[in-house]
């Protein structure tokens, strides 16, 4: 069975926490390591899926499940004929449960060096509000 972490930005488990989900949708497919880092705004995940590229990964958001998956095809350069292979093209897959409190509609991603960067914001009302303090008359 894959996994499934949960994104949390409670005090007690600011982290990731695993939870059993149904198999992964791809039978090899490879759970990439995976940062994630919390700011006053929103969350940043770095996702490590070497051989990716922005035409091979795609991301979803479902009922706030995140779902990333990447395939990694192999260069095959062109006048050589294989005489012996031990790699083959690899399929990625992870799953993360977000918090109720982020904007699934505002995600941003990126991909650089085979290290896919998803930006999620928190909601405006999960944002902290500074509250102006008036003179009293």
């Amino acid at each position: 069975m894959s996994d499934q972490t949960q994104i949390t930005n409670t005090q007690s488990d600011r982290c990731c926490s695993t939870h059993e989900v149904p198999e992964a949708t791809h039978r090899a497919a490879t759970r990439p390591r995976t940062d994630i880092r919390e700011t006053e705004t929103g969350f940043l995940l770095q996702v490590d899926m070497p051989g990716i590229d922005e035409s091979t990964a795609e991301i979803t958001v479902e009922k706030n499940v995140l779902t990333i998956t990447g395939t990694a095809h192999l260069y095959q350069p062109e006048g050589f004929e294989k005489v012996y292979k031990e790699s083959d093209q690899r399929y990625y897959e992870r799953v993360f449960r977000l918090p109720e409190d982020v904007d699934s509609t505002a995600l941003s991603a990126s991909v650089k060096n085979g290290v896919l960067t998803v930006s999620i914001p928190k909601s405006k009302a999960a944002l902290p509000v500074r509250v102006p303090i008036n003179a009293g008359k």
